[in-house]
């Protein structure tokens, strides 16, 4: 499924695991080396954000692409 648009749909179930699952990923990140949270996050969203602007829009579309692959093969219970 390809789209012109910049913006795009997530599964309600999909964004809270997600969300939950980088939460607990910076816990066990601070206690592992006794940073604070605010570090994680912010060195996280920034490495995240220098990735995000090296990939082309056809890596973001495959990226989008594969999640509605993924989404469609394990809908929500």
């Amino acid at each position: 499924m390809t789209t012109d648009n910049s913006q795009f749909l997530m599964n309600k179930e999909h964004y809270v695991v997600n969300t939950l699952a980088m939460a607990i990923a910076i816990k066990y990140l601070c206690y592992a080396t006794n940073q604070p949270d605010t570090y994680w996050v912010e060195r996280i969203a920034n490495e995240a954000n220098e990735q995000c602007d090296q990939l082309t829009p056809q890596q973001i579309e495959r990226s989008i692409e594969a999640y509605y692959l993924e989404r469609n093969l394990h809908p929500p219970a």
